[in-house]
C-alpha cells in the first residue's frame, strides 16, 4: 500500500552550490560565500574588528550578536573561536542568525575544510546542526557559554518572528545588486526593532542603497578601511532618535497585539524554581546554563515523584499534516527535544528505539499515513506504514485490522528515574556553586520589596528570591497570583505486566491510543487511563484491566499485572502548555478592558506582569516532549537572551492568552 501525497508543509529551497576553485558559490546569486583570498581573515577584520570585538565583550555578562545570512557558518565559528580565547567563566554569548537557503551538513563541512584550526568547533556545530526545516532552531554549547539561535527562512518571513535584543550586527549576504531582499528597508527596520540603543554594526558593503536604508532605520554609519582588495567597509551604531518615523496604520496597531509582548528581563540571576517534575528539572538546567543562581524547591525529596515518575515515558512527535501554528510548535518541540536528550549523552536515560504510531478511533490510517509525504519532517524522520512494514518494524504479529500508520525512527522512550538522578547529580556537582535545594510545600507567595517570599501552610518562610518559576502542576491554582489559570487535572494509571515469547519480540514503542513499551527488565509497561478531575490515587484494578484489554488492538491479551502507578497531570482546555511571565490579572484586565467592546484600534499599552514571577505548566501527557524547549524559552525570558521560539509560538503558549479570551468573550 503506497501513500505519497504532495507535501503540504512549506519546504526550504536549497543553496544551489557550485565550487569555484574549492570556494563555494551560489548559482542563484552568482556570488561566492567567502573571499578566495583569506575568507577567515576577512571575517575577523570586517565583523569582529569592525564591531570592536573581542574587546567590547569585556565586563559584559551577556552579549548578543545578530547576523543577516548564516551561509557556511564561518562568521559564527570565527566568533566562537575568539570568544573561547577571551571569555571569562561567567560570561554568555548569544549568536542570532538566519538563512533562507541553508547548506546541508555535508556542504558545510566541505566549505569549512580550508580552516583546520576551526575543525574542533566545526565538529561541535555539525553534531547539533538542525534538520533543514523552516523555523527557529536553538543550539547550545554550554561548555563554552555560547548558544546559536538559527532561523531557517527568508528574511521577511523569519526576522519578524525573532525576539531578541542585539548588541552587535554582522551584515553579511551576497552582493546587494544581486540579493536585494537581504538589503531591503524591511530588513533594516527589523534590525532596528531588535537592536539595543547603541548596538554596533559592521558590513563589507558600502553600497549607497545600503547606507541610505540603514540611516533611515536609525543606524549612524561611516566608511572604514576594508580588507584585502576592498578599500572600504561600513561600521556604525544604532541611535533610535535618528530613525525616520514609519507611519503605522490603526490596523497595524491592533495586529501587533501588545498584550502578547514579553515581560522585560529583571536582569537578576537569583531564581527559585518550585516543582521537581520534568518541567522544573528542565527549567533548572536551562537557567543554570545562563549562569543564574538557582534554588530548587519541591515538597518531595526525590525528583519526579508525581506525574513525571513513571518507569518509562514515551518521546514522540505530535504532528499534523497541515502547517498550523500548533503543528509548527510541536514540530519545533520534537526537534529541540531530540537535540536536548542526545546532547545529555546519557544512554540509560533515552533509548531511541523508534515509535510506531498506529491508527485508532478518530485518527484514521489515511491521516496518519499522510504524515509520511506531508513534508512536516524530513523523509528520514517519518515513514509511512502499511500492515507489512508495521509488522516488520515492530517485530509483532499484528492483526489484519492494523492497516496503516507512521513510524518515527528517532523517537523512543525515556527512563524518568535515570534522567532525574542524572540531572540531580549534574546540578550538585557541575553547578554546585550556583545551585542549592530544599524540601517544602509552597502554600503562599508574597512580594517583599524586590524579593518573592514562599511560605508553607504554617507561615514558615521556605525561601526568598528575586525571580520565582512556578512548575507546580495543578497546585499553581492554590496561589493567589495564578488561581485564575484554567488548569485541568487528568488522572492516569499505567500497568506493568509480564511478557511472553511473542511480546518480547517488540523492537519499538507502539502508540495506538494507548501505548506499549518494549521489554525493560523482563516486563512491559502499557497505559494509560484518563480520568478528568479525579484525584483519588488509589490503584484501580479496573484501570489495569482496561489497559491490558486495549492491547487487543495489537492482537495481544496482556500478561499478568505485576505493578501499577497512578498520577495526576495538569492539562489545559486548549491542550497547549503554558510558559512565560505571570501577568498581574487586575492590571491586565483594566488595561485591555476595551477588547470586551470589540475595540481593535485602542492605543493599548504593554501588559503589566507580576515582576519576577514566571510559570511553566499545563504539560499534560507531553511533558518530556515540550519541557526542553519551553524551559529554554523561560530561561531566555529571565536572562533577556534571544527566544528559541517565534513570536507566534510565544503568543500561543503564554499565560495571558486565557485573560484575553475572557475579555473578548465578555465574561
Amino acid at each position: 500500500m503506497t501513500h505519497n501525497p504532495s507535501p503540504r508543509w512549506p519546504q526550504l529551497p536549497r543553496a544551489d552550490l557550485e565550487w569555484r576553485d574549492a570556494v563555494p558559490a551560489s548559482t542563484r546569486y552568482d556570488d561566492i560565500y567567502y573571499s578566495a583570498e583569506g575568507g577567515l581573515a576577512e571575517t575577523r577584520h570586517v565583523f569582529l574588528t569592525g564591531n570592536g570585538l573581542p574587546d567590547a565583550w569585556t565586563g559584559r555578562a551577556h552579549s548578543t550578536i545578530g547576523e543577516t545570512g548564516f551561509g557556511t557558518g564561518l562568521n559564527f565559528l570565527a566568533t566562537w573561536d575568539a570568544w573561547r580565547a577571551h571569555r571569562t567563566p561567567d560570561q554568555r554569548l548569544h549568536f542570532l542568525s538566519f538563512e533562507g537557503f541553508p547548506l546541508t551538513p555535508e556542504e558545510m563541512a566541505r566549505a569549512l575544510a580550508p580552516w583546520p584550526e576551526l575543525a574542533p568547533l566545526t565538529q561541535h556545530l555539525l553534531a547539533q546542526y538542525p534538520k533543514l526545516v523552516p523555523g527557529i532552531h536553538q543550539l547550545d554549547f554550554p561548555d563554552d557559554g555560547i548558544s546559536l539561535t538559527l532561523g531557517f527562512g527568508m528574511a521577511d518571513d523569519i526576522l519578524p518572528s525573532f525576539q531578541a535584543e542585539v548588541d552587535y550586527w554582522f551584515l553579511d549576504g551576497f552582493a546587494p545588486r544581486d540579493n536585494e531582499d537581504m538589503w531591503s528597508p524591511s530588513v533594516f527596520q527589523q534590525m532596528a526593532r531588535l537592536s539595543k540603543q547603541g548596538a554596533r554594526l559592521a558590513t563589507f558593503t558600502v553600497a549607497g542603497a545600503v547606507r541610505r536604508g540603514l540611516l533611515e532605520a536609525g543606524f549612524v554609519v561611516e566608511k572604514t578601511p576594508g580588507h584585502g582588495r576592498k578599500r572600504h567597509m561600513l561600521t556604525g551604531y544604532y541611535d533610535e532618535a535618528q530613525a525616520v518615523p514609519v507611519p503605522l496604520s490603526p490596523q497595524h496597531l491592533y495586529t501587533s497585539a501588545p498584550w502578547y509582548n514579553l515581560a522585560p528581563s529583571t536582569q537578576s540571576s537569583d531564581v527559585l524554581v518550585v516543582g521537581a517534575g520534568i518541567g522544573g528539572v528542565c527549567a533548572t538546567d536551562a537557567l543554570l546554563r545562563t549562569g543564574a543562581r538557582v534554588h530548587f524547591l519541591d515538597r518531595h525529596a526525590t525528583y519526579g515523584s508525581e506525574a513525571s515518575g513513571n518507569e518509562q515515558a514515551i518521546l514522540m512527535p505530535r504532528l499534523s499534516t497541515g502547517p498550523s501554528i500548533e503543528g509548527r510548535f510541536y514540530r519545533a518541540t520534537y526537534l529541540h527535544a531530540l537535540r536536548y536528550y542526545t546532547q545529555l549523552n546519557a544512554p540509560d536515560c533515552f533509548t531511541p528505539c523508534g515509535v510506531m504510531h498506529l491508527a485508532k478511533g478518530d485518527l484514521s490510517p489515511d491521516r496518519l499515513m499522510a504524515l509520511g509525504g506531508s513534508g512536516v519532517l524530513p523523509g528520514d524522520m517519518v515513514q509511512t506504514l502499511d500492515h507489512a512494514s508495521a509488522q516488520e518494524l515492530s517485530g509483532l504479529d499484528l492483526p489484519d485490522t492494523v492497516t496503516g500508520g507512521a513510524f518515527y525512527p528517532d523517537a523512543g522512550y525515556i527512563r524518568p528515574a535515570a534522567l532525574m538522578s542524572m540531572m540531580r547529580h549534574r546540578f550538585q556537582t557541575g553547578a554546585a556553586e550556583h545551585f542549592s535545594t530544599s524540601v517544602g510545600q509552597v502554600e503562599t507567595l508574597v512580594k517583599d520589596g524586590t524579593a518573592w517570599v514562599t511560605m508553607n501552610a504554617q507561615g514558615d518562610v521556605l525561601h526568598r528570591a528575586e525571580n520565582v518559576v512556578l512548575a507546580m502542576g495543578a497546585h499553581m491554582q492554590n496561589l493567589a497570583q495564578t488561581d485564575w489559570l484554567p488548569l485541568v487535572s487528568m488522572l492516569g494509571q499505567v500497568t506493568r505486566f509480564e511478557g511472553d515469547a511473542a511480546s518480547r519480540m517488540l523492537k519499538c514503542v507502539v502508540a495506538f491510543g494507548h501505548y506499549l513499551m518494549p521489554q525493560d527488565g523482563g516486563s512491559h509497561l502499557t497505559g494509560a487511563s484518563y480520568h478528568k478531575d479525579v484525584h483519588d490515587l488509589t490503584l484501580s484494578a479496573d484501570d489495569d484491566a482496561a489497559n491490558l484489554a486495549a492491547l487487543s488492538t495489537l492482537g495481544m491479551e496482556g500478561g499478568l499485572p505485576l505493578s501499577a502507578r497512578r498520577s495526576i497531570r495538569a492539562a489545559t482546555p486548549d491542550h497547549m502548555p503554558i510558559v512565560g511571565a505571570v501577568p498581574n490579572k487586575a492590571a491586565f484586565m483594566e488595561s485591555y478592558s476595551q477588547l470586551t467592546h470589540g475595540d481593535k484600534f485602542h492605543p493599548y499599552p504593554d501588559p503589566t506582569f507580576e515582576d519576577g514571577l514566571y510559570m511553566l505548566g499545563g504539560l499534560g501527557s507531553y511533558g518530556f516532549l515540550t519541557a526542553p524547549l519551553l524551559s529554554a524559552s523561560l530561561a531566555a525570558s529571565i536572562a533577556g537572551s534571544p527566544q528559541p521560539m517565534s513570536r507566534e509560538m510565544s503568543e500561543m503558549v503564554c499565560p495571558q492568552r486565557y485573560l484575553i479570551r475572557q475579555l473578548i468573550r465578555g465574561s
